[in-house]
């Protein structure tokens, strides 16, 4: 009984120091020389704000890496930051999708007296209304993509100096999803057909020829049962809502 009782002590003790005991290492390698043709490229004339360090945990691992912030100015004068660290194509999908869901709000903000939209930390373009939640983001295909090795070539990769989400659309695959919670009430349907007008303005905007849609209704009482969840896509070449 005592030595099963020493054994599991030691067991409980050698967990807790392996716990502890986590390998590190340190990348001091300079990503901001390596990539500076594509980044000169990408961004147009640049500045170094500053230059930090980053680091990333696992269970057994912790990881120092190098990070710079740079500063560039896009072609119609906007002034942008741009984080850099070792995963160069994740950093230019972050910064392409964002550059995107900015130039959505902007269109989105004509069609919404009152409502709070955000860009969230998920990269999705988020309306919140009284009577509904919308999350406007772009297909996993077209983000796996973007967070390839495509984007970083130094002649036909994606310029955030000027990318626009037309171009990502037409030239890069992405598709646009729209994804509502709607309160199921007696103007439910008031809110779908806003939601359509909509979607036929970004479609007209961004020249799509499809944009995929879903809508949940929340609160839902018997009389609205049937129609809890509809999703589908809307077709612009025959201006038709394919839903169900």
């Amino acid at each position: 009984m005592i030595r099963r009782y020493i054994t599991f002590l030691a067991l409980i003790l050698l967990v807790l120091v392996l716990s502890g005991c986590r390998s590190t290492s340190r990348d001091n390698t300079d990503y901001l020389a390596i990539h500076y043709d594509f980044l000169h490229y990408s961004l147009g004339d640049f500045e170094v704000l500053s230059e930090s360090e980053s680091r990333y945990a696992s269970e057994w691992h912790v990881q120092y890496s190098r990070r710079w912030m740079l500063q560039y100015e896009r072609h119609d004068g906007e002034v942008r930051t741009f984080s850099l660290n070792n995963a160069l194509s994740q950093n230019i999908m972050l910064a392409t999708v964002r550059i995107a869901l900015q130039e959505l709000s902007d269109v989105v903000y004509a069609f919404f007296d009152s409502a709070e939209i955000t860009i969230t930390q998920q990269d999705t373009l988020r309306i919140v209304t009284p009577e509904a939640s919308i999350a406007i983001n772009m297909n996993d295909w077209f983000l796996r993509r973007i967070s390839s090795e495509d984007t970083l070539d130094p002649q036909n990769g994606i310029r955030l100096y000027s990318v626009t989400t037309k171009e990502l659309i037409t030239d890069w695959g992405a598709t646009l999803h729209i994804q509502a919670s709607i309160q199921a009430d007696e103007n439910y349907l008031d809110v779908i057909e806003q939601l359509e007008v909509l979607t036929r303005a970004l479609s007209d905007y961004l020249e799509a020829d499809r944009i995929n849609l879903r809508y949940f209704l929340t609160n839902v009482e018997a009389d609205y049962a049937r129609d809890v969840d509809f999703s589908g896509f809307y077709n612009r070449e025959t201006d038709t809502f394919y839903l169900n």
